[in-house]
């Protein structure tokens, strides 16, 4: 229970902490690269399986990597500000992702069975994972880079 208190006092902080002016640029960059994720993701996953008859969980997994390498790339330029590419960040990143695909897969499995189009189960699925991927980045994956954004926002 205690775990599950920490979770939610994060999301709480994080988000009061982006909303206030110093950080709204920040998240405003991450939803615009999570826009593309997104269009990539339910793209590929509606391609796959609603025009292909693809397997369900082989197209959210396709499609959820896709849009996962796309948010590597994108966030690390282009919200975090990083200098060069990290392996270690990438396989950390990717890492925190496979626990959100799980996530993202079993979601996607019960919100499809209230729809015919398979894509509409998908969708409803991310805001949840947004908002697990949006405190994965900040708070694991790009630390030092968010706070130094932020520190930075403080002295101007």
């Amino acid at each position: 229970m205690v775990e599950y208190k920490w979770i939610l006092y994060e999301w709480v902080v994080c988000l009061i902490h982006h909303i206030t002016k110093r950080g709204i640029k920040v998240f405003v960059k991450f939803c615009l690269v999570g826009l593309g994720n997104t269009v990539i993701d339910a793209g590929v996953f509606f391609l796959l399986c609603d025009m292909l008859g693809l397997n369900q969980v082989f197209s959210n997994i396709v499609s959820y990597a896709l849009g996962a390498l796309n948010s590597y790339i994108l966030s690390s330029k282009i919200v975090y500000n990083e200098e060069k590419y990290s392996l270690k960040k990438y396989i950390k990143f990717m890492s925190g992702n496979l626990y959100i695909l799980l996530i993202s897969t079993v979601l996607v499995l019960i919100f499809s069975k209230f729809f015919e189009a398979k894509v509409i189960g998908k969708l409803l699925s991310i805001p949840i994972t947004l908002t697990l991927n949006f405190l994965f980045q900040r708070y694991i994956v790009f630390r030092e880079s968010a706070d130094k954004i932020l520190k930075e926002r403080d002295l101007q």
